[in-house]
């Protein structure tokens, strides 16, 4: 019975020492401001994790795993904006592209428009390289850091870079409205210092017969680019 009341009262002041030592750590994080109120004295001391997956490519590459630490608070961690001015080899292919991310986890919204295209649609991505000295040629290929297939950019297995398609109107003014979850204005996904590209065709989504299909999409030559460069 003894033996049992005291391994008791070891449980109690183990539960008392550690909401002591939480009181202890939490009083450390507050102080008094003029008006009495408290705010914390650490900045960003209660912290979340956040994860994402890049799915692997059987017998090429294992699943890669982008983990964050950040505040919860968004306030603390302001939203990133990034802009790529357009331009091309072809006269009058002029636009502005944004691209707004709020928090590293979170998708990138990707807004603009582009005039001067053909009707219909052409393939839009982002490419690995932000150097224009070759007009969109020194772009490189798609910005493909897991050696993924080229696919849509809902698929499962694709290039970080894979936008997908935008539609020109008749008037040849395409409205871009995009949210993608695998891009992003940080880390190792991050897309800033490359070159949006626009291509002169449909881009398949890897799903066409051709030879370039699991390459590029098939989405012809390149008729507009520009450098992602951060604005805020």
């Amino acid at each position: 019975m003894a033996q049992i009341k005291f391994i008791l009262l070891l449980a109690v002041l183990a539960i008392v020492g550690t909401s002591t030592s939480s009181a202890l750590r939490r009083s450390r994080r507050m102080r008094r401001n003029e008006n009495g109120n408290s705010r914390p004295l650490i900045k960003n001391a209660d912290r979340s994790v956040y994860a994402r997956r890049n799915f692997a490519l059987p017998d090429v590459v294992s699943d890669v795993y982008e983990v964050y630490v950040g505040p919860t608070d968004h306030r603390d961690n302001p939203a990133r904006e990034a802009v790529a001015v357009i331009s091309g080899k072809e006269p009058g292919v002029q636009g502005v592209i944004s691209f707004i991310q709020v928090h590293p986890n979170e998708p990138v919204y990707v807004n603009g428009t582009i005039s001067g295209l053909s009707p219909g649609k052409h393939g839009f991505h982002v490419h690995q390289k932000g150097v224009l000295t070759d007009g969109c040629t020194s772009t490189a290929g798609h910005f493909n850091p897991y050696m993924q297939p080229h696919g849509a950019p809902m698929d499962r297995f694709r290039h970080i870079g894979d936008l997908g398609n935008i539609n020109a109107e008749p008037n040849g003014i395409a409205r871009v409205m995009i949210y993608d979850s695998l891009i992003s204005l940080s880390g190792v996904n991050s897309i800033v210092g490359r070159a949006v590209v626009v291509h002169s065709m449909e881009d398949d989504l890897g799903l066409g017969m051709h030879q370039d299909s699991k390459t590029t999409g098939n989405a012809g030559g390149r008729v507009g680019c520009g450098v992602i460069g951060l604005a805020s």
